[in-house]
C-alpha cells in the first residue's frame, strides 16, 4: 500500500531577516503532517531550506498539528531566495517548491517624499537587500 507523503502548501511569514534575532518561528502549512509510528515519532521531523546552488540547510521541526509544522527559521549570510521541503521521518522529502525569502534591508531612499493624509500614496523605497516577496504592499 503506497503511503500518502508530506505536502507543504504555504509557509507564513514569506519572508524574514538575514540574522533572525528574536528566534522567529516559521509556520508551514500542507498536509499529510502525521508522526511516524514507533521509536522517534515526531522527533524526527526536518524542514530543509536549499539556495539555488543546492546547498542546503536542515534543521529541527516541531509537529502542531497534521496540516502545520513550526520551526525558528535559520540564520542565512545573505538576501536570498530559498526553497522549503519538510520530512516526517529524515528520509522521504515533500519536494513541493514553496519559497521563504531572505531580506536584509537597507534603505536609500523613499519617493514621494510628501503623502496623502488619506494614505492612498503609493511609495516606491529604493535601497539593497530586499528580496521579492510576493506582496508588494509588504516590500
Amino acid at each position: 500500500m503506497l503511503e500518502r507523503g508530506a505536502r507543504v502548501t504555504a509557509c507564513d511569514p514569506t519572508y524574514g531577516v538575514t540574522k533572525n534575532p528574536h528566534g522567529t518561528k516559521l509556520k508551514l502549512i500542507g498536509e499529510n503532517f502525521e508522526c511516524p509510528p514507533g521509536p522517534g515519532g515526531c522527533n524526527q521531523i526536518r524542514v530543509r531550506f536549499t539556495n539555488k546552488f543546492g546547498d542546503k540547510i536542515v534543521i529541527s521541526g516541531e509537529h502542531i498539528s497534521d496540516t502545520e509544522l513550526s520551526t525558528v527559521y535559520p540564520e542565512y549570510p545573505s538576501p536570498e531566495t530559498l526553497t522549503i521541503d519538510v520530512s516526517m521521518n529524515g528520509i522521504d522529502w515533500s519536494g513541493d517548491k514553496v519559497q521563504f525569502a531572505y531580506i536584509d534591508p537597507f534603505v536609500l531612499g523613499v519617493k514621494p517624499r510628501l503623502i496623502s493624509p488619506r494614505g492612498t500614496t503609493t511609495l516606491l523605497v529604493e535601497g539593497y537587500g530586499m528580496a521579492h516577496t510576493g506582496d508588494d504592499s509588504k516590500q
